[in-house]
């Protein structure tokens, strides 16, 4: 009956080929390759209640419990809401699938998001938590879920201690994956704990490559540690972000008022040499001299000369750079030298 359903359907019959595999369904010796064939011609053949039936036939049939009732279950709630638009049944089927295998994630996944559809949030929690208790094997399924959990408790339950605790079981599973992290850092922002905020912070600016995102992480952890009164630590996360930003002129001016503030004068006088060329023409004059003025605090008077005829460059009238120039060149200096600065005196 079989290879007359092949032959059947070969030669595009599928009206003998199903009437064959009905008759060969009744028989005892029927195995599930018989009822996959004829499911799969009534499918194309959109006799949809010969299929629904058809499957429940087999699920009468089909041991309690089995791997084989819940993929019957599946089959029945993927035929109730794709071809038939019956949620309610799909879903009555869905939970029938689950009931024995909680982690089937082939029925997990759609009821899901029928709970969701419904905003039934309790029955959706209810549902991946049992998921997550149930499969062991599949990290990076449970994963997932615990981040899905994480977003559902903190988002529609209000429950931020156990989305906290899903996000925190979801990095033991990757300790560096950013949905979790981002998830932890939304329940420290909203709860105000900025201790938190650090640990959350430091854990995403340690690995993310995002400018952007690493621009709002430093700016926050800086933010945390200034009010914390470490500044040393605020100027680490600054420095870090200046190398990645060295365009920003934002960032090296935080960087070079943190230095200032710790009194890392050598630093700093790169950080303002780095600083120059982003600043607009007629600030770059007063940006000058103040590093010559730090080169020279360092006994550099070599740099600070530099630093002041670079001033000079930009304004022969710059009467603060010729100044200090005049002061630093000594004796021994080319006469030239000092003639030439005299002129802007």
């Amino acid at each position: 009956l079989q290879e007359s359903a092949q032959l059947a359907t070969e030669r595009g019959d599928d009206e003998f080929a199903i009437s064959q595999l009905k008759r060969a369904a009744t028989r005892d010796s029927a195995g599930m390759d018989v009822f996959e064939e004829l499911a799969q011609l009534l499918e194309r053949s959109d006799r949809n209640e010969e299929l629904i039936e058809l499957v429940e036939e087999q699920l009468s049939k089909s041991e309690e419990g089995s791997d084989e009732q819940a993929a019957l279950w599946l089959k029945l709630g993927q035929i109730h809401e794709m071809r038939l638009a019956d949620t309610e049944s799909a879903r009555s089927a869905y939970e029938r699938a689950v009931g024995s295998h909680p982690a089937l994630a082939d029925a997990v996944d759609p009821l899901e998001r029928l709970y969701r559809k419904a905003e039934r949030w309790d029955d959706t929690r209810t549902l991946l938590e049992r998921a997550v208790d149930a499969d062991g094997d599949d990290l990076v399924r449970t994963f997932g879920w615990r981040c899905t959990l994480g977003d559902l408790c903190f988002d529609k339950l209000e429950d931020i201690d156990a989305a906290r605790a899903h996000f925190e079981a979801a990095l033991e599973i990757d300790p560096d994956a950013m949905r979790a992290r981002q998830g932890l850092e939304r329940i420290a922002i909203a709860t105000g704990d900025d201790d938190a905020i650090l640990v959350a912070f430091k854990r995403e600016a340690e690995i993310t490559s995002d400018r952007t995102r690493l621009a709002f992480l430093v700016g926050e952890l800086a933010r945390i540690h200034e009010e914390n009164g470490d500044a040393e630590r605020a100027l680490h996360w600054v420095t870090r972000l200046a190398a990645a930003s060295p365009e920003d002129r934002s960032v090296v001016e935080h960087m070079a008022r943190l230095q200032d503030d710790l009194g890392q004068s050598e630093a700093l006088a790169e950080s303002l040499e780095q600083l120059d060329g982003l600043l607009a023409p007629d600030e770059r004059g007063a940006n000058r001299r103040r590093i010559g003025s730090l080169r020279r605090t360092l006994g550099n008077d070599e740099g600070a000369i530099t630093a002041y005829r670079r001033a000079l460059s930009l304004d022969p009238d710059d009467l603060e750079a010729a100044h200090a120039i005049d002061a630093l060149l000594d004796e021994t200096a080319v006469a030239a030298d000092r003639i030439e600065i005299k002129r802007h005196l």
